[in-house]
């Protein structure tokens, strides 16, 4: 028997020798058990045998190395020993004793069949990827769970924009602990649409004698109903206010827009009902007409609130000479204009009053000026009409003028003017019945205008 010194590991190889084999050492050649001595014995260099289908041979037979087409030694493991990294399938591995060896994984996408072997899937960065062998969602002994220890740090769950969007299936909901309110700010969704019956329409109910149902708004503090509510037929109570009052805030008109219905009907008994109070629209000048028949209109006030009402035969548009109360019925004294005349307006006219009933009727102004240049100057003039829309230019009489009719006065400083209307006679103009007031003003500004005030006083 022979052996061959290769490298540093002892291969037995198993040949035959002629009987007059010699050992010589310098020629790398060595009996079985013989010394090896370094950096003084020869090495024999071998070589191997790539077969791609690999030879059979029998016990006791001899073979030559087996390489693969790089020429790369094939190698087998047989078995496991003390000391050594590879175990057999279902082998004992023993605690403190038995080695291991280290491996590493490959950072690739890769598809491998049932059967087959494959690298250890590794990331970028040489970390493991682990993955479950169960369905999400399914139960299952290969779904992986998370699951925190007392008094540790909490498990970091979210999306990428700090939130965490949880899909659930099934009748059994989700059920969410937080340790405070501020723990947990959830928008949640009903199932069902909104205004139809459906099991998933969600609902908000209070509890008898609990705390109601905080409602809060848009983000300036109110709450926007967009679209039409219906279906309440059980009484709705609203708890609003500290004061057990309910407070409506809006912007403009226009944000509420309500519709208030009386507690009796037409021509029914109303001896209990608390009266409504009502206010008046007031107007110095004629309002617009309505464009139509039974359209809503406001009700019509003079700036004192007197309403103001049609006397007979009167022209739409006209004011009524109304009696004063608690006074002669057939005498009357309102005010008819109050203005002040500055850079805007510089004049004013008053509505046209009807005065066909009338048999005296006169003026009362009172002029208050504030003055910077004092050149502002007033100027007094009266139109008569027979149907409140055609017009000439009226004659009236003053105390400085008595008996000489003017078209026209002028008014230069503070202080009170009184005219009259010629009523009949041969001086009047046909007794016209209606009559319009005008006052204008010349070099009025801002710094030079004139408070005009204008009383209409007479008898029936």
């Amino acid at each position: 028997m022979r052996k061959f010194l290769i490298g540093l590991c002892v291969l037995s190889l198993v040949f035959t020798l002629p009987l007059a084999f010699a050992e010589d050492k310098h020629k790398g050649l060595y009996r079985d058990d013989s010394d090896f001595v370094d950096s003084g014995s020869v090495l024999a260099l071998v070589g191997g045998v790539y077969q791609s289908t690999p030879q059979s041979i029998t016990d006791g037979d001899v073979g030559p190395f087996q390489v693969d087409s790089n020429g790369r030694l094939l190698v087998t493991l047989s078995s496991s020993s003390a000391g050594a990294e590879v175990y057999l399938d279902d082998a004992d591995w023993t605690n403190s004793a038995s080695s291991h060896a280290l491996i590493g994984g490959v950072y690739t996408s890769q598809t491998v069949t049932a059967g087959d072997t494959a690298p250890l899937q590794i990331d970028a960065n040489g970390a493991a990827i682990i993955a479950g062998k169960g369905t999400a969602g399914t139960a299952a002994g290969g779904v992986l769970t998370v699951q925190g220890a007392a008094s540790m740090t909490a498990v970091q769950v979210g999306d990428n924009a700090s939130s965490l969007t949880v899909d659930t299936t099934g009748t059994s909901g989700l059920e969410v602990v937080q340790g405070t309110a501020a723990d947990f700010k959830a928008t949640v969704y009903g199932a069902g649409s909104a205004g139809s019956a459906d099991a998933g329409v969600m609902t908000v109910q209070g509890i008898g004698s609990a705390t109601p149902v905080i409602v809060t708004g848009d983000s300036a503090g109110s709450l926007t109903i967009d679209g039409t509510i219906t279906g309440i037929t059980n009484t709705v109570t609203v708890t609003g206010d500290s004061s057990g009052s309910l407070t409506v805030d809006q912007a403009t008109a226009t944000n509420l827009n309500a519709q208030v219905v009386g507690s009796v009907a037409h021509d029914g008994a109303g001896t209990a009902v608390n009266p409504v109070v009502m206010g008046y629209i007031a107007e110095t000048t004629v309002p617009s007409a309505a464009s139509a028949d039974l359209d809503v209109v406001r009700v019509w006030a003079d700036d004192y609130g007197r309403q103001v009402v049609y006397g007979a035969n009167m022209t739409a548009g006209a004011i009524d000479v109304n009696p004063v109360a608690n006074a002669n019925p057939n005498t009357f004294h309102y005010q008819i204009i109050d203005e002040t005349l500055d850079a805007s307006p510089t004049s004013v006219s008053s509505a046209w009053i009807w005065v066909g009933d009338c048999t005296e009727v006169g003026f009362w102004i009172t002029a208050d000026e504030t003055v910077s240049a004092d050149d502002c100057t007033l100027a007094v003039t009266v139109d008569i009409s027979n149907d409140a829309s055609n017009t000439l230019d009226g004659i009236f009489y003053d105390i400085a003028g008595t008996t000489t009719a003017q078209t026209s006065e002028t008014i230069s400083a503070d202080g009170e003017y009184v005219f009259w209307l010629p009523m009949g006679g041969a001086s009047a103009y046909g007794h016209a019945p209606y009559v319009q007031v005008d006052i204008a003003a010349t070099n009025s500004d801002a710094s030079d205008y004139y408070a005009v005030d204008v009383w209409i006083f007479g008898r029936k």
